[in-house]
């Protein structure tokens, strides 16, 4: 969790600035949550992976 700043407002704030790709990890799996996140332009992540998935 970031104390200032939930995940989707960062990925607004980043959309003000540039058009990069954003993935979001997240322990929010409801729906909502993932259709919020595609919505906002960035795919949302909330399986649990290690971290030899994400090296590769």
């Amino acid at each position: 969790m970031v104390p200032e700043l939930d995940g989707f407002s960062a990925v607004k704030e980043i959309r003000k600035k540039q058009d990069i790709p954003v993935l979001m990890l997240s322990a929010r799996g409801e729906e909502y949550d993932k259709i919020h996140g595609f919505e906002l332009g960035s795919v949302l992540n909330t399986e649990i992976l290690d971290e030899k998935t994400y090296l590769v």
